[in-house]
């Protein structure tokens, strides 16, 4: 629903019209570890991981292929674990 009201298509559009139309807030895009390992092949993947933080939610069976993506190989310096 946010994408249409925003006139946007891909995340990385959406992540900007937000933080232009909601410039005082700070973000974190909470995300599946699904969506995760097949990061790398969304529109301008990196642009998306610089726009803002990122936590990725457990998901059984995708958590292996997650930490493996190479999204994570280029992430990993940036990794927190969960206290």
């Amino acid at each position: 629903a946010i994408e249409r009201e925003l006139g946007t298509r891909y995340t990385i559009d959406t992540l900007r019209a937000l933080k232009q139309r909601f410039p005082k807030c700070e973000f974190v895009w909470l995300m599946g570890a699904d969506n995760l390992a097949q990061l790398g092949q969304w529109k301008n993947w990196r642009d998306i991981a610089r726009a803002m933080p990122i936590a990725a939610i457990a998901r059984p069976g995708y958590d292996a292929a997650a930490v493996t993506s190479p999204v994570m190989a280029w992430l990993g310096q940036y990794r927190t674990l969960a206290a």
